[in-house]
C-alpha cells in the first residue's frame, strides 16, 4: 500500500486576474465626475422668471444672461457690468434674457440695449410656462 503524502504546492496554471488597470480606470472616472459636478453651482441662481401662456423651448446653444430683482446682471455665472456685457458677448451668439419677476424694466432695456450695440441680433426673453 503506498501512502499518499500532501501536496503544499500550488496546483494552479498561474493564471489569474490583474486589477491594477480596473483601479486606474476606476480612478480616472472618480476624477472625472469630481471635476465636472463642480462647475454644477453656475445654474444655482434665484431669479423669480415670470411666467408667459405662449412660450417655446430655448435653443440648447443660447448663452443665458439672468437680471436680478437688485438690478445686478449676472453672466456664465459671474456678476458683470454693462461695460463687461458689451465686450463679452459675440455678434453670433443667442442670447436669452431671464429677467426676475421684480427686476425694473428700465434695466431690462439698458441690457437689451447694450447687446444690440455690441452687434447681437438675436435676444430673446426667458419666461416659464
Amino acid at each position: 500500500m503506498r501512502v499518499r503524502r500532501p501536496r503544499f504546492e500550488d496546483e494552479s496554471t498561474g493564471e489569474s486576474i490583474d486589477i491594477s488597470p480596473l483601479i486606474d480606470v476606476i480612478f480616472i472616472l472618480l476624477l472625472f465626475f469630481i471635476v465636472t459636478s463642480s462647475f454644477s453651482e453656475i445654474r444655482a441662481l434665484s431669479v423669480d422668471v415670470p411666467s408667459a401662456k405662449n412660450s417655446d423651448k430655448p435653443n440648447e446653444n443660447a448663452l443665458e444672461i439672468s437680471i436680478l430683482a437688485s438690478g445686478e446682471v449676472v453672466c456664465r455665472g459671474e456678476a458683470i457690468s454693462i461695460e463687461e456685457l458689451k465686450s463679452g458677448v459675440s455678434p453670433e451668439e443667442k442670447i436669452i434674457l431671464c429677467p426676475d419677476a421684480n427686476a425694473s424694466a428700465g434695466r431690462l432695456v439698458e441690457v437689451m440695449d447694450a447687446l444690440k450695440g455690441s452687434g447681437v441680433s438675436d435676444i430673446y426673453i426667458g419666461a416659464k410656462r
